[in-house]
Formats: C-alpha cells, structure tokens, sequence
C-alpha cells in the first residue's frame, strides 16, 4: 500500500509494486503537479486521496484501467484540477468526490457506473457539459448543486429518485429530461435553476418534494402528472415567469407558500379534488384574475389570497371559507 510517508513519490510515478492506495494518501500535498498511476493490480483508491491539494497543485491525474471505485472526497477541493479520466471499470463514485474542484470543465463517466455520490460535483462551478451513462440508476443528493456553468443534463432511465438539492442553483440549467422511471424529485431539487424555461415531468413522478422549484425566475410552463397528491411547501414560490397552471385532480392538498410570489400567473385550475390550501398559498399572485375553488375545501390557510388584484373573482366562496382574506382580494 502506498502511503503518505513514502515522500520520495511525491510528485512522481507511484511504482507497480504497490496494490492500493491509504486513506488520505496525499491529502493537502500542495507540491503535487500531476499524478501518474501505472498500477497493474490496484482496484481502489482510498477516501480522501488527493483531498485539498490545493493552489499551484493537483492539475490533472491518469488512473489505471484496473481501479472499480473512486473513494468519498477522493479529489475533494483540487481546486486547479481541470481534467480527470475515469476508467472503463468503475462501477462508483464516492459522496464528495470532485467537491469544490472549482476548474473541472468536463467529465465523461463510462459505461459501468451504477452510483454517484453525494454532492460529488458540488460547487464545480465551471463544469459545463456531463455524460451520464444509462447504467447509473442512483444521483446522490447535492450532486450538481451549484454547478452555475452546467447547461443541460440527462437522467438515466434506471433512476428513480432525484434527490435533495441534485440541481440546487445549477442557475445556467435551460433544459433537463426526466425520465419516466422516476417516482421523486426531492426537495430544493431545483431551486434557484434561474435559467430553467420548461419542464416535463413524467407521469411517473407521484411526489415533488418542498421549495423543488422555488426562485426559477425564467420557468413558464410545467406539468404536474396526475399521479401526484400533494404539492409541497414553497414549491413555486418566486416563479415570476409562471402564467398558468393545471393542477391533476390526483391532487388532494397544496402546501403552504406554494405559488407565493408568482407575479406573471394570471388562471389557475383547483380540481374538485383538493380539500386543503395552506397559508399564504397565493400571496403575492399580482396578476392572478381567474381561480377555481371546489367547495370540497375544507381549509384555506392565512393571508391566503393577500397582494392579489380586485378583480379576482370567486369571492363568494372565500367570504365563505376564510372572510378576512375577503377583504383584501
């Protein structure tokens, strides 16, 4: 095992000798250029490897063929690190992998990969374009989060779950395929994609999680599927862009905040089937005229149509359901 006491490779070729490599092997070594791996018979690289080699350090690194796993932060905060080539037989990316690897431009994963980790791109604000494969069924949480220069990006059709924060502020995102394997798109999955015009989401999908979409300035259409019964808190709120929405009669309850702040949305259509529309549910809908409330509601929320337009119409059920919030629509 190649270990951090053996100082006189640093910097230089790690012999064949050797068949793995330790923890923490070179983690913060900041004289290291380029790493040149030439095992034959090592199949993994210990968690936190090359960690923090950072300033006028880790620029680029060859793996050899024989490595299946790349360990948790391995190159985690290589902030010079522009190019890493994965090979054919790994089969997983650890959590944290490429953290903060602030000059990491473009990454091809190979065909094996099955897992990527938590927020194993994190913070890799210069990674435009990424390939991921068909044979990874799961993205990890966070793990495009921040990723302002990523444009566009497809999912896999073995993936179930986008998890939490998966696209948190990726703000130059414009388009996104989900596939229809997937059954839940998590919370702040897409939060602050402030680039992000339209998206569609599958029939698959029967839970969006809380504030999924909240801040996407630019989004002007979306579909939400029909097997989905409840939309989360805050999930639209700060959609400026959203003009009109179609909720599924699959729906049972909308969350508090949930269009908050939506200031372009004129029509909105409340399927019989809702039966709860929670606090400040429309605050701030500045344009919105038009909106259909099934007397089935049983619970309308606080300050629930507040900063709406006189002209909203439906009165005669609010005055019914929630009469202070009467008086300011």
């Amino acid at each position: 095992m190649f270990g951090i006491e053996d100082r006189e490779y640093y910097g230089k070729r790690i012999p064949e000798r050797y068949s793995g490599i330790a923890d923490g092997c070179s983690k913060g070594r900041n004289e290291l250029k380029k790493i040149d791996i030439l095992l034959r018979n090592v199949a993994m690289i210990g968690n936190e490897c090359f960690s923090e080699c950072l300033l006028e350090s880790l620029e680029s690194i060859i793996l050899p063929t024989t490595i299946t796993k790349i360990g948790k932060a391995d190159f985690d905060k290589c902030t010079i690190l522009t190019t890493v080539n994965i090979p054919t037989n790994v089969s997983k990316i650890g959590d944290l992998c490429f953290n903060k690897c602030t000059r990491l431009t473009t990454v091809n994963i190979p065909t094996n990969v099955s897992k990527i980790g938590d927020l194993c791109f994190n913070k890799c604000t210069r990674l435009r374009t990424i390939n991921i494969p068909t044979s990874v069924s799961k993205i990890g949480d966070g793990c495009f989060k921040e990723c302002y220069s990523l444009k566009s990006i497809n999912i896999p059709t073995r993936v179930r779950r986008i998890g939490y924060y998966c696209f948190f502020q990726c703000t130059s995102l414009t388009t996104i395929n989900i596939p229809t394997s997937v059954t839940y798109i998590g919370n702040w999955c897409f939060a602050y994609c402030e680039s992000l015009k339209s998206i569609n989401i599958p029939t698959s999908v029967i839970e969006i999680g809380e504030y999924c979409f909240i801040g996407c300035s630019s989004l002007q259409s979306i579909n939400i599927p029909t097997n989905v019964i409840e939309i989360g808190n805050n999930c639209f709120f700060g959609c400026s862009s959203l003009e009109r929405i179609d909720i599924p009669t699959s729906v049972r309850r909308i969350r508090e905040g949930c269009f908050y702040d939506c200031t372009s949305l004129t029509t909105i259509n409340i399927p019989t089937s809702v039966i709860e529309i929670g606090d400040e549910c429309f605050l701030g809908c500045s344009s919105l005229t038009t909106i259909s409330i099934p007397s089935r509601v049983s619970l309308i929320g606080d300050s629930y149509f507040n900063g709406c337009l006189e002209e909203l119409k439906e009165k005669e059920v609010l005055r019914k359901k929630y009469n202070n919030d009467c008086v300011i629509v």
